[in-house]
């Protein structure tokens, strides 16, 4: 698919390239189709022959080339336009899908915080291997497990010695 892309956008340089270059050879050889019509003698002495008498060149040829080449190549880059925008709307719509993806993987993983933060909420907050059962009063401040409540004297939040413990069973 990469080496098509890349195929298709080198056809669509080429087609405006050579697009440019028939606008600019037409209008070169209008040009002088039309100094040519007005000034036979310009033609002709460009030429180097003699004028001639009270005719003008027919410029139907270059009507006639300017309808075929402008129409091929208004059609190649007509193409090129669309096939861009077909691109780009499957790029769109890739987009949109990996969207649609990151935003249910978000929807997960911030349910998953939520979740863990509930349960980190229930654990010791020094050894965050049991649940924090432990009740300091007077402050009340509920935050380590049985065995570390042994291990302090003094309430990390309030820097407040406790009177008492209480072990309570939360559900």
């Amino acid at each position: 698919m990469i080496a098509w892309a890349n195929l298709w956008g080198t056809f669509c340089e080429i087609s405006v390239w050579l697009y440019t270059y028939v606008v600019i050879w037409l209008s070169h050889s209008m040009a002088s189709q039309v100094r040519a019509m007005f000034y036979p003698q310009w033609a002709a002495t460009a030429k180097g022959m003699d004028p001639p008498e009270g005719s003008a060149p027919s410029p139907s040829w270059i009507y006639e080339g300017v309808a075929w080449s402008g129409g091929l190549i208004l059609i190649l880059t007509l193409g090129c336009a669309l096939a861009d925008g077909w691109k780009s709307r499957q790029a769109l719509r890739r987009l949109h899908d990996s969207l649609g993806q990151a935003e249910s993987l978000c929807g997960d993983l911030s349910q998953k915080l939520v979740n863990l933060g509930e349960s980190q909420e229930k654990m010791c907050i020094l050894c965050y291997t049991s649940g924090a059962n432990v009740l300091f009063q007077p402050c009340l401040h509920l935050f380590c497990c049985d065995d570390c409540s042994n291990k302090i004297h003094i309430c990390p939040f309030c820097h407040k010695p406790p009177s008492s413990k209480t072990v309570v069973f939360l559900v």
